[in-house]
């Protein structure tokens, strides 16, 4: 399979996609378009490359038009992109009417950005805390090893909780409505900031029984015949 990357522009976006060139049949166990996701998969007709300028770009269905090299694209959903002879670093300009359903107010999206960007990382990031601490209490070390892990660790929890606080204060800070916001996207945003604090604080109150669990291992390494 060819493939070649392309720049879109439309309606003040601009992002990059990965188009087949090859002219070969659409593989039979492609899987469903995902926008969600960081890098979208390689597209292969011109109704795949309208949906994402759609989705995209915040435009009506009925209205986007799609402008490569002077010329407007034509043809139904299911014309191979390959048949536009595209090539690499190629960039096509889109129009269309802006669907008001499909605007997302800035406060909104600060926070979701916010959630997906720093707070998702954060989340994993002490998962594997927990799951690494957990391994640790089971004693599969001795030793020096042993007690250079328990520092590591210590570090690791005090590290995280300070990156908690921090995003607490990032969050107190963010400007998530402005005088043209109405009342009730106001409500909205602030009850997104809440959630999102709500789970960080929920991490914070569980760092302090990570570090509860951390000290009475110590105690137990460093005071073997006492029971505690």
């Amino acid at each position: 399979m060819s493939t070649v990357n392309i720049f879109v522009i439309g309606n003040k976006q601009s992002f990059q996609v990965t188009i087949d060139v090859s002219g070969e049949e659409v593989p039979s166990d492609i899987e469903d378009l995902d926008l969600e996701k960081d890098e979208i998969r390689t597209l292969y007709t011109l109704g795949e490359l309208k949906h994402v300028v759609i989705e995209k770009c915040k435009y009506t269905s009925d209205s986007v038009r799609i402008i490569h090299r002077g010329k407007t694209l034509t043809g139904d959903d299911s014309t191979r992109l390959s048949n536009f002879k595209f090539k690499e670093g190629d960039k096509i300009m889109c129009m269309g009417k802006p669907d008001p359903k499909k605007e997302v107010d800035p406060g909104e999206k600060l926070l979701v950005d916010y959630e997906k960007k720093k707070y998702q990382p954060y989340a994993e990031s002490f998962a594997v805390l927990k799951e690494d601490l957990n391994q640790l209490c089971n004693n599969f070390l001795e030793g020096e090893k042993r007690m250079e892990m328990i520092k590591n660790t210590e570090k690791r929890i005090k590290s995280i909780e300070e990156r908690g606080v921090k995003m607490l204060e990032e969050l107190d800070g963010l400007v998530i409505f402005g005088d043209s916001t109405n009342d009730e996207q106001k409500q909205r945003n602030r009850e997104k900031r809440k959630f999102i604090i709500n789970r960080i604080q929920d991490k914070l109150n569980e760092s302090d029984k990570l570090s509860y669990q951390l000290e009475t291992y110590r105690y137990k390494v460093e005071h073997p015949d006492e029971g505690r």
